[in-house]
């Protein structure tokens, strides 16, 4: 798949804010664009955080005809995340499912879960890119960051799915 382009991940976002759906940038796309101001180079989808409400059948519905609309097509839908992939195969967006609980916001993905302090996701907060360009993003994005990369300041191209993670965890009931 190719690489991501700026303008497509404005499209869908403007779709979302203007059809009220909450959403935040999320894994690499955040950390590109807080920390280097542009999409990571090797980056092949668009990572973006949903609460768990927009699990709710009616609201699942809305979002997969909203990115229909945008030339999405579904690609599948599983209790994590619904992942739908451009009409040209370009590269696929992937909207994590996150729950909560006293504790935390969590999602479950690969064989184990990634976990937030609430104070990260109880609210969240307009990024400017540009003048021009708005996100939605983490309240505390550099907690979340620090979270999810331990050290994201520096990159580090030598990044393993899901073993350099921070936040990964096998057995959620260990945080609770």
């Amino acid at each position: 798949m190719n690489k991501v382009s700026l303008p497509e991940i404005v499209k869908i976002t403007n779709a979302l804010t203007e059809n009220n759906i909450s959403y935040w940038l999320a894994g690499g796309i955040l950390l590109g664009l807080y920390r280097d101001k542009q999409i990571i180079t090797y980056d092949n989808n668009v990572d973006l955080g949903v609460y768990d409400y927009m699990y709710e059948e009616s609201n699942k519905i809305k979002l997969i005809n909203l990115m229909y609309k945008l030339n999405y097509k579904l690609w599948y839908v599983n209790h994590s995340k619904i992942v739908v992939i451009n009409s040209f195969k370009q590269f696929h967006v992937e909207f994590f499912r996150f729950r909560k609980n006293d504790k935390y916001y969590y999602h479950p993905d690969y064989q184990g879960y990634f976990y937030y302090p609430l104070e990260c996701l109880d609210k969240l907060q307009k990024y400017s890119y540009n003048e021009k360009i708005k996100f939605f993003i983490p309240n505390n994005p550099e907690k979340y960051l620090i979270c999810q990369y331990g050290n994201w300041k520096i990159p580090n191209s030598n990044f393993k799915k899901p073993n350099d993670y921070k936040n990964y965890t096998i057995n959620l009931k260990d945080l609770i």
